[in-house]
């Protein structure tokens, strides 16, 4: 089989943690998580000691091996590493990074393969709502994400958040065939394999331990009061919450007088399913970025790389230098 790289898009809260883990459920599949990360680091939580491997072992090296060796090689170490991988599940769900990452592989004789995990947008709004996060500008990022996916990837298919929790295997039977992998009985189960993933949604990672672990309660920890609701309630089951539309209506009704190409949208995401076998040749001009909008993208995610990446060499310089005084 050739070497794969399958990236995961999607917003927050779309299930793409919980989605990446099950498809890297494969003897020959290897989840990495929110990768990019190791690289680019953004946030002051991707420079903390916390911020560990998903197998849950403090003493674990591969991300030390990989970041070692550099971006450039990120999966060509990945690969090297595990002779037994034959594709890597990339979330880090970022679109500059998944654009860029796929111009190297396709130099490596690589092949990629980009999905979309998405809810509708009434799901979304639940999904900030109940962590109380629900506001005009949040409830923006999701036209925003979807209409610069669009503009930026190509050859993409899409899987309705919904569709797979209602139906998990047969979605997974017909991701796994459009990825040229296979499907198996027990796939669903990625909690039996031992996962290397960083980052993730703690509700999604916290089904990868026993409730009776110390990793589970490190997870319930972490998340400081964070809502894990039915990630609790549903351990180690895909669920589904029907959102309340009367709580929601009247942002979502604000929005729609801000983006009135939602339904376009929509339409747009249901037309890439995976499970069409044969999607309509269509296309959403309205929808694609100009191309200032998309090198103002570029640009802003250039300058939050660059400066992420100073951040960690002066706290890398910072911890060197105390070491070094002791």
């Amino acid at each position: 089989m050739t070497k794969k790289v399958i990236f995961i898009g999607g917003t927050s809260y779309s299930g793409s943690t919980f989605f990446q883990l099950t498809l890297a459920n494969d003897p020959a599949g290897f989840g990495a998580g929110e990768v990019r990360h190791l690289f680019r680091p953004t946030k002051e939580r991707f420079l903390r000691d916390t911020w560990t491997c998903g197998c849950g072992d403090p003493a674990c090296t591969v991300w030390d091996r990989v970041k070692q060796r550099g971006e450039a090689h990120l999966y060509e170490t990945i690969f090297d590493m595990h002779p037994e991988v034959e594709f890597i599940v990339d979330a880090s769900k970022n679109i500059v990074w998944m654009d860029q990452q796929r111009e190297r592989l396709a130099r490596q004789g690589i092949e990629v393969y980009p999905l979309i995990i998405w809810k509708t947008l009434l799901e979304f709004a639940h999904s900030l709502r109940k962590r109380k996060r629900l506001g005009l500008e949040e409830l923006s990022n999701w036209p925003r994400y979807h209409r610069t996916y669009y503009s930026f990837i190509e050859d993409w298919r899409s899987i309705k958040y919904a569709n797979y929790t209602h139906d998990q295997a047969n979605v997974l039977r017909a991701v796994c065939a459009h990825l040229g992998i296979p499907y198996f009985e027990g796939k669903e189960r990625f909690w039996e394999k031992r996962h290397h993933v960083l980052g993730g949604n703690l509700s999604s990672r916290i089904h990868l331990y026993s409730k009776d672990s110390e990793k589970y309660e490190d997870i319930r920890r972490r998340a400081r009061g964070q809502e894990l609701g039915q990630a609790e309630t549903e351990h180690r089951r895909v669920y589904y919450e029907e959102p309340d539309q009367t709580a929601l209506h009247q942002t979502i009704a604000e929005l729609s007088q801000k983006e009135p190409r939602l339904g376009q949208i929509e339409a747009m995401l249901s037309n890439r399913d995976v499970a069409n076998s044969a999607p309509l040749i269509q296309e959403w001009p309205d929808l694609r970025l100009s191309n200032s909008e998309i090198r103002m993208r570029q640009l802003r995610q250039y300058t939050q790389d660059h400066w992420g990446k100073i951040r960690y060499a002066l706290r890398k310089s910072k911890t060197s230098g105390k070491v070094a005084t002791q």
